[in-house]
């Protein structure tokens, strides 16, 4: 069934669009994956490292990589513009609201600063991620 789905979306932008925006959704369908995997890396590291501000970054980065997705959906998936457009408010909705989320959270952390060292072997590894997370993203767009 999800397969079906996967191809008929497939078919419909080989259908639709032209190679540089055909190549455009295979990189974002990849980047999205890889987004999600790091998303969930993130909420497992903040878990292990009891640090709440990674594990809401995990789950911002999840919802990022869920907008691109439903975007991805609306343009292999909808059969009109009119329902393209059903989809990107929908994305619009899903970033706002992560977006309010994250805010609310960071704004929090400004009024009440939890101060937390980390290894120097952590540290690294955060910064890597953040990087190779700032990367893709900006290879994508």
């Amino acid at each position: 069934m999800l397969l079906k789905r996967f191809t008929d979306g497939r078919n419909k932008i080989k259908e639709t669009y032209g190679t540089k925006e055909q190549r455009y959704f295979h990189i974002a369908g990849a980047t999205g994956f890889a987004s999600i995997v790091l998303g969930f890396g993130k909420i497992c590291f903040g878990l292990a490292s009891l640090s709440l501000f990674i594990c809401v970054n995990g789950c911002y980065t999840i919802g990022m990589a869920a907008a691109k997705y439903c975007a991805l959906f609306g343009a292999a998936h909808a059969k009109e513009k009119h329902g393209e457009y059903f989809y990107y408010r929908f994305v619009g909705i899903i970033m706002l609201i992560a977006s309010l989320l994250y805010i609310a959270y960071s704004i929090q952390s400004v009024f009440h600063p939890n101060g937390t060292e980390y290894g120097e072997i952590t540290a690294i590894t955060i910064a890597t991620i953040t990087f190779a997370e700032i990367g893709i993203n900006m290879r994508v767009f």
